[in-house]
């Protein structure tokens, strides 16, 4: 990648090609509205933010990039929109279908996290080649969460501090135990 390759950049190339991107494997649908930088109401700003109104349900994407590595405070900082936005528009509409995107060069492992909300958060990682930008959808699911545990798990030494010390068994400990009626 150049290194005058700037976040900016990526925003340019996905916002000024938006009509064939998908060529290039970005599958997220554009709605009627798309707008760059896009402003909430408490000024914090979405990168690329794209959005319609169809019998009475709003439909949002909000695309979060990244130059570098999507790391887990870019699913946080896309949340945070995220919640605003339902926030303001919740009492206005029949419902609300808003989805997060987060596009990087890379994903960080714990992205998986992002598996929890479903269809509902979508990761890309991106390439940039002398042909131009490649996009790859990353598969979080709640499967591969799971995944990600069981292999950092075997690699991770603050695994076994935690088991040493009886971290899982404290915990349902704490928990008191449920009782049936009969």
């Amino acid at each position: 990648m150049p290194s005058d390759f700037l976040e900016k950049t990526l925003e340019d190339i996905i916002f000024n090609n938006r009509d064939k991107i998908h060529t290039r494997g970005y599958s997220e649908e554009w709605y009627d509205n798309t707008e760059r930088q896009f402003t909430l109401p408490s000024g914090k700003r979405i990168d690329i933010f794209s959005w319609e109104i169809r019998d009475n349900v709003f439909y949002a994407n909000v695309i979060e990039l990244k130059k570098n590595t999507a790391m887990r405070d870019s699913f946080w900082q896309g949340m945070d929109y995220v919640e605003e936005l339902a926030w303001h528009t919740i009492e206005s509409f029949e419902d609300l279908k808003i989805k997060l995107i987060i596009v990087g060069n890379e994903s960080y492992s714990h992205l998986s996290t992002a598996g929890i909300y479903g269809d509902n958060v979508r990761v890309y990682e991106y390439t940039y080649e002398w042909d131009g930008i490649l996009f790859s959808p990353q598969e979080y699911s709640i499967e591969a969460l799971y995944k990600d545990l069981q292999n950092r798990r075997l690699v991770d030494p603050s695994i076994d501090f935690f088991k040493k010390q009886g971290f899982a068994e404290k915990l349902k400990k704490s928990i008191p135990p449920t009782t049936t009626k009969e």
